[in-house]
């Protein structure tokens, strides 16, 4: 029995599982329209099929070439998932800027490459940017500081 390329064959599966989630929601719940009239269902059901074609053409040629079995490593896991939470349970009450600097701090943390300059510079550059990007350009209305009282 030969090893398959199982990461790439796990990749492949899930983008073509996700592609066919999206294709058969948008096609049975909104409108598909025709071509020269598209309604709001065409797009995503037509990037879903995309999706699914993509994790085809991954996971085919992954089931005939060897690979090895990738080891998970848990604490990467773990760290980062923990910092998506306090990320949610932190936007509301102190703002977007905390949140983001815990969120790129606690990320950081799962990466052993990245020094203290690194990671303060990283946080203060992301905070920058989501204040610059979201707030100003594309107007999305959130507090950047908020402190609970």
């Amino acid at each position: 029995m030969r090893a398959r390329d199982c990461r790439d064959l796990i990749t492949g599966v899930s983008l073509f599982v996700f592609g066919c989630a999206v294709s058969l929601f948008s096609y049975f719940e909104y409108a598909i329209g025709t071509l020269t009239r598209m309604g709001p269902g065409m797009f995503p059901t037509a990037l879903g099929l995309i999706l699914s074609a993509l994790g085809a053409l991954i996971a085919v040629p992954a089931w005939f070439r060897a690979g090895e079995v990738p080891k998970i490593a848990l604490r990467p896991l773990i760290v980062i998932l923990v910092s998506l939470s306090i990320f949610a349970f932190m936007l509301q009450p102190f703002g977007i800027v905390p949140a983001v600097v815990v969120l790129t701090l606690g990320a950081i943390l799962a990466d052993d490459q990245v020094g203290i300059r690194g990671a303060v510079a990283l946080a203060a550059g992301m905070a920058v940017t989501t204040v610059i990007l979201f707030q100003q350009l594309l107007g999305v209305p959130f507090q950047a500081f908020r402190w609970p009282l």
